[in-house]
């Protein structure tokens, strides 16, 4: 694969879950990585502590406290990492023009790490074989938009919270989620491939346990996705990079569809020998993309644990999460919930989504400095406009103008630098830019920041946008109509579908450009 989209973590400040004790005798550090798609836990130790076994005697915290920490939707630390971050990520481009820290570079082959000295971004590296899993689920467009980003975002907590239990008894050393994915990471290649069957059985059981009149409440799982192999490093921000990591996600979001488990050919050479697996089917897939040999596993499988976790569980979930799980309650008073969740969760933004390309021909090291020195070039823009970035590539404004004001300047900013770099590994790609306006679920404390703002942002800027282009939403345009900052805008009207819904929006043209 020659590049990759740097994806939102879609309701992500992420709602990746820092699962671990941190080795307290890791060199001190004061940035983080690339926010890339999920997080993990410290690596290379003896025993790997499973998730959420604090002890009494090991920590003072509650129950509902320690559970929070494995399960770390959100840590609100992380915006000034992240900044930290990105003003480590230009020294290192100041200091080589490969994109290292001096003998700070790290490079992985074959799974292991041929760097004297490990760069700062660096946190933790899994040397050994994982398996990591990714999940997606469908529906998210046109749920939202039939039912509402409440409603969405009931099944999404309702489908972490049957599911959470599962990887918590196959020994995950890492939960992420991103929005309705799931990213999970296992050092048992066999026991990632249990916990997807399972996975898949517990939400197939609830959803057709529900009544005609509660259908909608069904969780679709579009697929899941899952690849090993050595060499997982995880940044500061808790990103995950390695070919476990891609290409499971490749698998999870491109390949997986109709609810189906798929794993790659490495995965099946290490599952296929365990009695769980006795009776499983394997159907051949290639994968047009890579040409790769990809199994879709089916037939019967087990023994299975059917454990449907009650609504009022709360032991992986954060405690602003557990309303929407009460939706779920075949006697919960909807209408009651709904209306205290939209009066003080519902906040009026717009969002401002790019598709930033990185070039994954680069080292690691070189694809850490190019993104993170990308984002300290629009991070000044961003904050110039009283915008704030939530994540790397999702930013969140009070005014539309302000927004579509960011998105022409950082426009003018990468034709400027790529003009002046003479080096085209060195230009930056921004291949699309989408906003939209319009009210988010914001929930303090975790991952939630949903809403169809942000998931039509992200199709159309970041599945639809080609060439540097700026699509905007009605709502942006008749926002902005007789404001003297955009006079001498061009705004022409497309028209797309995506994800079976159909996206009215405006390409917007600055005739100084």
């Amino acid at each position: 694969m020659g590049s990759t989209q740097c994806t939102p973590q879609c309701c992500r400040d992420d709602g990746k879950a820092d699962i671990v004790n941190v080795d307290d005798g890791d060199p001190p550090v004061d940035s983080i990585f690339e926010k890339s798609l999920v997080k993990s836990h410290a690596a290379c130790t003896a025993e790997p502590p499973r998730f959420h076994r604090t002890t009494s005697a090991e920590s003072t915290l509650s129950l509902a406290e320690q559970t929070d920490a494995f399960h770390k939707i959100t840590n609100p630390a992380r915006r000034e990492k992240r900044t930290a971050t990105i003003d480590l990520a230009a020294a290192i481009r100041r200091n080589d023009k490969h994109g290292t820290a001096g003998s700070e570079t790290l490079i992985v082959r074959d799974g292991h790490i041929m760097s004297p000295k490990r760069p700062e971004w660096v946190d933790h590296v899994y040397e050994e074989n994982v398996a990591v899993l990714v999940s997606d689920l469908s529906g998210f467009t046109s749920t939202t938009r039939m039912y509402g980003i409440i409603h969405f975002a009931s099944i999404i907590v309702r489908m972490r919270q049957l599911c959470l239990p599962i990887f918590d008894r196959y020994g995950a050393v890492h939960i992420g989620t991103e929005a309705d994915n799931f990213i999970v990471v296992f050092l048992d290649t066999v026991n990632a491939v249990k916990a997807a069957v399972e996975m898949q059985h517990v939400i197939k059981t609830y959803s057709e346990s529900l009544n005609a009149d509660r259908k909608h409440f069904k969780i679709k799982l579009n697929g899941i996705g899952i690849h090993c192999a050595p060499g997982l490093v995880l940044d500061k921000e808790d990103g995950l990079h390695g070919d476990a990591m891609a290409v499971a996600y490749h698998i999870g979001e491109d390949l997986a569809e109709d609810g189906n488990i798929i794993i790659s050919a490495e995965t099946k050479g290490q599952i296929s020998h365990d009695p769980f697996f006795a009776h499983a089917e394997y159907a051949e897939i290639r994968d047009d993309e890579t040409q790769d040999l990809m199994f879709c596993v089916t037939g019967t499988m087990g023994p299975l644990k059917d454990e449907q976790v009650a609504t009022e569980d709360d032991r992986f979930l954060h405690p602003g999460l557990m309303m929407l799980a009460r939706r779920h309650n075949p006697d919960a008073d909807i209408d009651s919930i709904d209306s205290t969740l939209t009066a003080t969760l519902m906040q009026p933004y717009t969002v401002l989504m790019i598709n930033l390309v990185i070039d994954q021909e680069l080292e690691l090291d070189a694809r850490c400095a190019a993104k993170f020195s990308t984002l300290n070039i629009f991070r000044p823009i961003v904050e110039a406009n009283n915008g704030r970035m939530e994540e790397d590539v999702l930013w969140l404004f009070k005014d539309p103008a302000d927004a579509l004001l960011t998105a022409l300047q950082i426009r003018r900013a990468v034709n400027r630098h790529n003009a002046e770099t003479s080096d085209s590994q060195k230009h930056i790609q921004v291949s699309g830019y989408g906003a939209h306006s319009g009210n988010l679920l914001i929930i303090d404390g975790t991952d939630v920041h949903w809403g169809d703002p942000v998931n039509t942002a992200s199709k159309i800027g970041q599945d639809v946008a080609t060439g540097g282009d700026i699509l905007v939403m009605p709502v942006i345009k008749d926002a902005v109509d007789g404001v003297s900052t955009f006079k001498t805008c061009v705004f022409t009207e497309r028209t797309f579908f995506k994800s079976k819904v159909e996206f009215q929006c405006y390409s917007v043209h600055d005739s100084r450009d």
